[in-house]
């Protein structure tokens, strides 16, 4: 999870999941909502069961890093 979050935390923990936006075969899109500051985000679910898709997903989050 790129997002501001306490150390240790999960995503479901510090987001409640509302609607779905989208799915592909790498994963799905929900909109999510920060628990404490009600600051709304898009949220991308993926499955790594390989080296590979790690590699795959570590080079999309470098790319999203630097849009905002």
């Amino acid at each position: 999870v790129m997002c501001p979050m306490k150390q240790g935390a999960t995503v479901n923990e510090e987001y409640v999941f509302d609607q779905k936006l989208g799915e592909g075969s790498f994963g799905q899109v929900c909109v999510v909502t920060h628990k404490i500051t009600g600051q709304r985000r898009a949220c991308k679910r993926v499955c790594v069961q390989t080296e590979t898709d790690r590699r795959l997903v570590d080079t999309e989050i470098q790319l999203l890093k630097k849009l905002r």
